[in-house]
């Protein structure tokens, strides 16, 4: 099944954090391809810039196993429910494509996404 990932950090450590993210990846999923890390503007209240990036794989888990797994990664990289109001994102990896269905319809809308989705589908 292909997934498509969207990766985002917003914090100091935001290169390590993706190239960690990035590393994860290519070992927990198959053919892993991936955008450059780029630079956006913070957005919804949050404060810095974010580093994004965006991943296309090949699992043969289950979306709702991809997201656990996702998630799973994100607090072990040390994300906490109490940084959500404070708009501090370690690592974000979000599951935005599943199997040909869009799960995150926002995200294929914006352009923090589709810049690094345009890279890895052409």
């Amino acid at each position: 099944m292909r997934i498509v990932i969207g990766l985002a950090s917003n914090t100091e450590d935001a290169p390590e954090q993706m190239r960690k993210a990035m590393e994860w990846i290519k070992d927990t999923f198959n053919s892993c391809k991936f955008s450059e890390v780029y630079i956006t503007d913070a957005e919804r209240g949050a404060t810095g810039n974010y580093h994004n990036a965006v991943a296309i794989a090949y699992t043969s888990l289950s979306c709702e196993e991809t997201v656990r797994l996702f998630k799973e990664y994100e607090i072990n990289a040390g994300r906490t429910p109490d940084m959500k109001p404070l708009h501090i994102v370690p690592i974000d990896l979000d599951l935005v494509i599943c199997d040909r269905t869009v799960l995150r319809p926002a995200d294929m809308a914006s352009e923090y996404f589709m810049k690094g989705y345009r890279e890895v589908t052409e």
